[in-house]
């Protein structure tokens, strides 16, 4: 029989960032006399990053004597080393070397698509294929994914912004359009999106419309006629109560929704009795003009 496991440990301080992690994040170089794993003594992201220096290091001393040109051992073709992305490491130029990528992501997407389970190198959980939308580039699961996008953005905001205004400056009309598009397809959405913005911005866009309205007179009033008219063609909830309010006295946040359904109904009604009255009135004043005229041409 081999050694006896004694108690593993479970924590470890990282050399380089000093901070102490759970052993998962660390790799394993090896087993002691008395059957304890012994684990590096950086952690995982900090192996990566001195990793990643010593190439760079390493690439240094080599680019100072780098030729003018290179053969491509993939196409055989002369190249200038500017068309090769690695000349030290690889000699492969540009395009042969993306088209292997291309076709080593493919076949790792499906490789791990077969297996049903990944293990995330971010939060080093083993979860279903469903959950790492980005399989073909990276084993990070969506969460991991996200997380790092919020810290890129937050670096990179002021440039992210410039670089947002400057796209929808070349491509205004093409995004109103779109925006348009989508809130017409989802209004329920669009209401609550609004809902949310006022409570937390309420003061702010306060000023803003009051602002736009001292500059825009004639723009306002033109889109407060036409909700108003729209108002009272669709009979909206604010229509009804401001009705209530000016011809019963109610006060306006205390007015109950039954209250407004049977005074849309009272409303629908007396519109539909007037529109009938007045077609009645109508077709009675066409039939005496049509009898006036047959009359003025018997005279005649």
């Amino acid at each position: 029989m081999g050694a006896k496991l004694v108690k593993q440990i479970k924590t470890k301080v990282c050399m380089t960032c000093k901070k102490r992690k759970k052993v998962d994040y660390f790799y394993v170089h090896g087993v002691s006399v008395l059957g304890i794993l012994m684990y590096h003594a950086h952690c995982i992201p900090c192996t990566n990053i001195l990793m990643n220096k010593a190439k760079e290091r390493r690439l240094e001393k080599i680019n100072k004597s780098l030729p003018i040109e290179g053969k491509c051992t993939l196409c055989g073709e002369t190249k200038l080393i500017s068309e090769f992305r690695n000349w030290a490491l690889l000699q492969r130029c540009k395009k042969c070397q993306g088209a292997t990528e291309k076709r080593a992501r493919i076949n790792r997407k499906a490789n791990l698509l077969l297996k049903g389970k990944v293990k995330c190198t971010g939060c080093l959980r083993t979860r279903l294929s469903k959950f790492f939308p980005k399989l073909e580039e990276c084993n990070r699961c969506n969460e991991c994914l996200s997380k790092a996008d919020k810290i890129r953005r937050a670096k990179n905001k002021e440039r992210d912004s410039a670089k947002r205004r400057a796209w929808y400056a070349l491509n205004a009309e093409r995004e109103r359009r779109r925006a348009s598009d989508w809130a017409k397809k989802h209004p329920e959405l669009v209401k609550e999106i609004r809902k949310k913005y006022w409570k937390t911005h309420k003061d702010e866009s306060r000023i803003r419309n009051i602002a736009w309205r001292k500059h825009n007179p004639e723009k306002h009033r033109a889109i407060y006629l036409r909700g108003g008219r729209r108002a009272r063609e669709t009979l909206s909830d604010p229509y009804v109560k401001n009705q209530l309010v000016n011809q019963q006295g109610y006060v306006y946040s205390e007015i109950p929704d039954n209250v407004v359904e049977m005074k849309r109904a009272q409303m629908d009604l007396t519109r539909a009795i007037r529109e009938k009255h007045i077609s009645r009135a109508d077709r009675v004043r066409r039939s005496h003009h049509q009898e006036s005229k047959s009359l003025g041409s018997i005279a005649r």
